[in-house]
């Protein structure tokens, strides 16, 4: 019995949309057949342009490949063929009711067992396992088989070591591919293919090369192929801007972005295509040109998935032009979107989100807007629950309100971010937050000082006067802003605090402030007892500095 077998879908990873002609092997009935055995050499052609074929013994049955050995290299693989192969058709002419064979059963069977190794290795593709698939191809390739099996054979193979990461020896299988079948109808996929694993290698020029070659390649599709031929040319230019994009050569493609969008396409994805083109512009256009560009995208796309990272973009355009009403504007229309107004998620909303009301927070904070500051910190706070977004715009909100004079508001922010950070494992707190947690100690010090005498004076009026109330907050910084806060700190009180941090937390606060802060800092941490002077020394020593710079006696 011949069993029913089916050729498994090629999947081609790489090509968007585009399948691979795989072609019919099926002939008409009339069609010459050779009694061929691949396992003789006296049975068994070269194909005139390729080289004499090594003969290897076919495997039988999947079970020589159930336990394979280490793959060939990709160049040691000598590609076998065969003329004439049988047609398909003849496979259905014997079943389980009719066991006698036909002519050139022989034949049959050998065909049969081709297709059935094939769609082994496709298997195995499909369910992981692909050192297995890797080898049953390479047996294929090594065997002779009918040019149909081969190509299919070395497509295969491709995508199954593209699978495994190897992206150069797929390359080289796909360059085999072009070498052996430069005339096949699907030379042009081939070739767009190979320029998308030369792009992932990093070999840029390459890769633009095959992208260029599959527009020419696609050049000789004859009149009815004409819409295939524009398919392939679109999708070519596409990937050769995007290459030029990945590559930081943003003018080029940007003019590549412009060309696409005026050649109007039914399958175009122009509302990502745009932008693309509005990320490319971001480098080197001005505020006021990426500013227009965001205008008119929110305009023609309002419920886009891009759209929330475009107001956010638009928003820091604003800030840039010192538009503070416009950028008012539109930060808080985005605060008060909801996921559903963009057809996304809200984990995809929430980060633009917090971003654009962090950027305007800080904003109107360097503005010394204290109140319009520290009521966006306040809703900040409620839009996250991780620790590393909490204690900052706490401590923000707490800034705020002590420049506001609301010193009971700042305690109990202070104190909640205490309460958070004893909560937290030791390998929970990152250098910010152990750091907020340090200057959190040292301003409830000063503050509590305050409090407690308004609290003893006014509790001497109202005895009832109850304590603060606590509430939980949020939000996230960088070395750069804590270089900054720290910067803008009394000496005396900045040396206090990084006194008790370890080295290497200290250097990386100080390498993002000027040699001349550095040095300052480092002669006041120096005058706190011998620790202080010894921690001194080694953060000089990591940021390049002279020893000596430490141990220079205070002004």
């Amino acid at each position: 019995m011949i069993p029913c077998l089916t050729l498994v879908a090629f999947h081609a990873a790489a090509i968007d949309d585009l399948e691979l002609d795989t072609h019919s092997l099926d002939q008409p009935e009339s069609a010459h057949v050779d009694q061929i055995n691949p396992a003789a050499d006296d049975h068994s052609e070269s194909h005139s342009n390729k080289p004499a074929a090594q003969p290897h013994p076919p495997a039988e049955s999947h079970q020589d490949s159930s336990h394979p050995s280490s793959p060939k290299k990709i160049s040691d693989i000598n590609i076998a063929t065969i003329k004439n192969p049988t047609p398909i058709s003849h496979k259905v002419l014997t079943n389980a009711n009719i066991s006698v064979p036909i002519s050139d059963n022989k034949t049959v069977l050998d065909m049969a067992r081709f297709w059935e190794i094939l769609a082994g290795a496709q298997n195995y593709r499909a369910e992981g396992e692909l050192d297995k698939a890797q080898l049953l191809c390479v047996q294929l390739l090594e065997t002779p088989t009918p040019e149909d099996i081969n190509r299919l054979a070395l497509l295969e193979l491709s995508y199954i070591l593209e699978d495994k990461n190897d992206y150069p020896a797929a390359n080289q299988v796909l360059s085999q591919y072009i070498i052996y079948y430069n005339k096949a109808d699907n030379i042009s996929e081939v070739y767009l293919r190979q320029g998308n694993l030369l792009r992932k290698i990093g070999s840029v020029d390459l890769a633009l090369g095959k992208f260029y070659a599959a527009m020419s390649s696609a050049m000789n599709f004859g009149e009815n192929d004409s819409d295939r031929y524009r398919r392939i040319a679109l999708l070519a230019q596409t990937e050769i801007a995007d290459t030029q994009y990945e590559a930081g050569h943003f003018r080029e493609a940007i003019e590549l972005y412009r060309r696409i969008l005026k050649q109007p396409h039914p399958d175009l994805n122009v509302e990502f295509i745009e932008y693309k083109l509005l990320k490319a512009m971001l480098p080197n256009s001005k505020p006021i040109n990426i500013y227009n560009a965001c205008q008119n995208y929110i305009q023609k796309f309002p419920y886009s998935e891009y759209s929330p990272e475009i107001m956010f973009i638009k928003a820091t355009k604003l800030l840039e032009m010192n538009d503070d009403s416009q950028t008012m504007e539109t930060v808080l229309d985005l605060l008060r979107r909801k996921p559903e107004d963009f057809l996304t998620t809200a984990e995809q909303l929430i980060p633009w989100q917090q971003k654009a009301g962090n950027l305007l927070a800080n904003a109107l904070y360097e503005k010394q807007d204290y109140l319009a500051s520290r009521s966006i910190y306040q809703s900040l706070s409620n839009m996250d629950t991780n620790p590393n977004w909490v204690i900052p715009a706490t401590y923000q909100f707490a800034l705020c309100s002590e420049r506001l004079n609301q010193i009971e508001d700042a305690i109990d922010a202070y104190m909640k971010i205490l309460a958070i950070g004893h909560t937290l494992e030791k390998n929970q707190r990152n250098l910010q937050v152990r750091t907020l947690l340090e200057m959190t100690e040292f301003r409830l010090d000063q503050l509590n000082w305050l409090n407690e005498a308004h609290q003893k004076g006014r509790s001497l009026l109202d005895p009832s006067f109850p304590p603060g109330q606590f509430q939980s907050v949020n939000d996230d910084k960088n070395l750069n802003w804590l270089a900054s806060v720290y910067s803008k700190m009394p000496d005396k009180t900045a040396a206090r605090i990084l006194v008790k941090m370890n080295p290497t937390d200290i250097s990386g606060i100080l390498s993002k402030m000027p040699s001349q802060r550095q040095s300052t800092l480092l002669r006041q941490i120096s005058t706190q007892g011998d620790n202080g002077k010894s921690l001194a020394g080694a953060v000089a020593m990591t940021l390049g500095l002279p020893k000596q710079l430490a141990e220079i006696p205070v002004d």
